[in-house]
């Protein structure tokens, strides 16, 4: 196993610390028996070669060894291999990332400035080449008895959207046979990012909301379908982040366990209904009656949402006059008046000032 990873001259590759040297022992560590180890070295990965998102030369190179360690069935832990390919095919530049901060100004216009994002752009389309070349890898893991394998494998699949066409079939044929609720999310949140938003699609989804399925089920499905249908969304798809979002016990746990979740189950139900637009409104009362119940840290995704939707994505002071509109209003109002959405007031400050609205509460109540 792992055979090659000497025949690679890392000291000549470089990630975000320098030379690339010390990655050979990190996909070793890989492999390790000892769950500490194993954590740690992936960690350092996480760090070095896929830097806040960005990746470097001497990414290209690991990426057959975590390919290899991901299908070998002594490897413990492959499941968190699998999540790491996918983050690595979502990768970006970090100058292209970072060219708009301040210490870049003088270096944007320089030849080797532009050179150097042409190089990072390079080892990105290498990168995705290369992640994407363990396809059948990630198709056969699917069928594995280990679940957290399977529900892994469908989110690295996401991002092979260029092969989709040749393996939604078979992602179809396993949510089929599928039994495990986790599982079965992961496959539904997967299809929906490789599938295009044809009415025929919509109906695929429309059918995993039914009270039969479990709750994460059905939430997964109806967070697809929004994102999916967006302002034509059934209302029936709408009814399900609301309900969740009221009473998240059902799947706190479940969804947090989800490669897909990009934070709670509360703030990611608020997040995805953000793609309703202007029929957004039908919302807005439900939300405003869980600013009662939820905790503070919700409470921010909650606001986000609400202004979001009742101002249509713009800030007021940018783009839109305040109109003083019913849902404008009782939004602000419901703002003003919750205790609990002002526990972390520096958060709730930014938030107001990017919708232009006044930042602190007396202000707001002013302004109402």
């Amino acid at each position: 196993m792992l055979e090659g990873l000497e025949v690679i001259n890392w000291h000549e590759l470089e990630h975000a610390y320098g030379m690339a040297d010390d990655v050979p022992e990190l996909l070793r560590s890989l492999a390790s028996a000892d769950a500490p180890s194993r954590q740690d070295a992936l960690s350092k990965l996480y760090s070095n070669i896929y830097h806040q998102g960005t990746v470097f030369e001497a990414t290209v190179y690991a990426i057959p060894f975590l390919l290899e360690l991901s299908q070998t069935e002594a490897v413990q832990d492959r499941d968190k291999i699998l999540i790491y390919l996918a983050h690595l095919a979502r990768s970006h530049s970090y100058l292209e990332e970072h060219q708009n901060l301040l210490f870049y100004n003088d270096e944007l216009d320089k030849p080797e400035f532009q050179v150097q994002i042409q190089h990072e752009m390079i080892w990105i389309r290498r990168v995705n080449r290369a992640v994407r070349s363990g396809i059948n890898v990630y198709l056969s893991l699917l069928k594995h008895n280990d679940s957290k394998l399977r529900i892994a494998a469908p989110y690295i699949l996401a991002y092979c959207q260029r092969q989709a066409s040749e393996f939604i079939p078979y992602l179809k044929h396993c949510l089929a046979q599928e039994r495990s609720s986790q599982v079965r999310a992961s496959l539904i949140l997967s299809l929906g990012f490789l599938e295009p938003p044809q009415l025929a699609n919509i109906e695929l989804f429309m059918q995993f909301l039914s009270s039969e399925e479990s709750d994460l089920v059905r939430l997964a499905a109806a967070m697809t379908l929004v994102r999916l249908a967006k302002d034509k969304t059934p209302l029936e798809a709408i009814a399900i982040p609301i309900e969740i979002i009221e009473h998240p016990i059902s799947v706190k746990e479940a969804y947090a366990r989800l490669p897909w979740a990009n934070s709670d189950v509360i703030s990611d139900a608020c997040a995805c209904l953000c793609y309703l637009g202007a029929t957004g409104n039908v919302v807005i009362p439900a939300l405003i009656n869980a600013l009662k119940t939820v905790d503070g840290y919700s409470a921010l995704s909650l606001v986000r949402t609400l202004l979001y939707l009742a101002f249509n994505g713009h800030k007021l002071a940018d783009t839109i006059e305040y109109k003083n509109t019913s849902v404008q209003k009782s939004v602000i109002e419901a703002i003003a008046s919750y205790d609990r959405v002002w526990q972390f007031n520096s958060n709730m400050a930014h938030l107001l000032r990017s919708f232009g609205l006044p930042q602190e509460r007396n202000q707001l109540q002013a302004f109402l």
